[in-house]
């Protein structure tokens, strides 16, 4: 599941750097692995 720490990451970079790091871990990650990682396993989770 997607999670970030943007309270204390923003010291080191901007919201766009965070984003931008993300995209590329995960650039080799099929559409269904992102949809996981970004939707369905929030979901799932916290049952919404």
């Amino acid at each position: 599941m997607f999670a970030s720490n943007f309270l204390v990451d923003r010291l080191f970079g901007s919201y766009a750097d965070l984003w931008n790091a993300y995209a590329q871990i995960v650039g080799d990650a099929s559409d269904s692995e992102k949809r996981a990682l970004f939707v369905r396993n929030t979901e799932r989770i916290y049952r919404i």
